[in-house]
């Protein structure tokens, strides 16, 4: 086994990742900015299709623009060289040596990518008015072919990442990596330990809102429905 220097291939690979984050994140904040509110009459459903399309475009840009800006710093370290280069191929050089950087481009162009698939799915739903009940088969089959694609594009990530498993254990490992180098001599990644925890809190209760709103609406109409049935019913004199 013959030891080569990846110093090359690994800032080959971290400025290859640059170009398609950068792509994203241009597309995401063009989408977000083009995404109109809808009316107050509007149902339940397509306010929280726009809402969810808005956040995920957001979050599109966000992750697109921090494995860019992760991408650079990881060949401002190469250029360092305060470390071993030597390494039998690159992807053992970057796990030993620029693992942090190697997992945090990765794993943010990875969610990029699928917030902004999912973004534009939410969208094209709204934009193409499929929430209308002629529309029901059109809407069937386009969360068919959406769904597929993005099964099949999780599949081929979790299939292409190695010794971590799947995108959930590549996750984990980040935020492992993370949470070690927190410490009172960095407090910005403490801070942003810290920030990270009142985001998922704030996600969650987010989520169980939009589910409370949408099922309250739903028992409305059908308490709606019911009391109109009845009053048919009276008005035709007949006893519910």
């Amino acid at each position: 086994m013959v030891l080569v220097d990846q110093t090359l291939a690994a800032t080959n690979f971290f400025s290859s990742m640059r170009l398609p984050a950068t792509f994203f994140a241009t597309q995401s904040i063009n989408t977000l900015f083009k995404i109109q509110n809808p009316e107050e009459s509007a149902s339940t459903a397509k306010k929280v299709l726009v809402k969810t399309s808005q956040f995920l475009m957001t979050m599109a840009f966000m992750t697109s623009i921090s494995s860019v800006v992760a991408g650079t710093g990881a060949a401002v370290v190469i250029m360092d060289g305060s470390f071993s280069p030597m390494a039998l191929n690159t992807y053992d050089f970057l796990v030993r040596e620029l693992e942090f950087e190697y997992l945090s481009v990765r794993l943010t162009f990875i969610i990029s990518i699928f917030c902004f698939l999912i973004g534009m799915s939410t969208q094209s739903i709204v934009q193409f008015d499929l929430l209308q009940p002629y529309h029901r088969k059109g809407l069937a089959f386009f969360v068919s072919v959406a769904s597929s694609v993005t099964i099949y594009l999780l599949s081929y990530f979790n299939h292409s990442i190695i010794d971590y498993g799947s995108i959930v254990g590549m996750t984990g490992s980040f935020i492992k990596k993370i949470y070690m180098r927190c410490d009172l001599t960095k407090p910005l990644v403490m801070l942003f330990a810290a920030v990270q925890l009142i985001t998922v809190f704030i996600a969650l209760h987010m989520i169980a809102s939009t589910v409370s709103i949408f099922l309250n609406e739903k028992m409305t109409r059908s308490n709606e429905n019911t009391n109109a049935a009845r009053g048919t019913l009276k008005n035709k004199g007949i006893s519910p």
